[in-house]
């Protein structure tokens, strides 16, 4: 088990390589446990009425602007 004072000895690069590699192993052994269904249920909703003109589509400089003016 590696401890905290050794991962403190880590540079940026190291850690980040750990920090990936533990997250795709997460994502692999957890695949169906990451989210709850009622997230997908929710996004399904959204990506249909997106595509259905329901809902506004905003572009990345749009929000940039509207965050920028609070």
């Amino acid at each position: 088990m590696v401890t905290r004072d050794e991962i403190k000895t880590w540079n940026f690069q190291e850690k980040m390589l750990v920090m990936e590699e533990l997250w795709d192993e997460i994502a692999r052994e957890h695949e169906n446990d990451l989210f709850p269904e009622w997230h997908n249920d929710i996004l399904e909703k959204r990506y249909k009425k997106r595509k259905n003109g329901e809902e506004p589509h905003y572009s990345l400089d749009d929000v940039r602007k509207a965050f920028s003016e609070k």
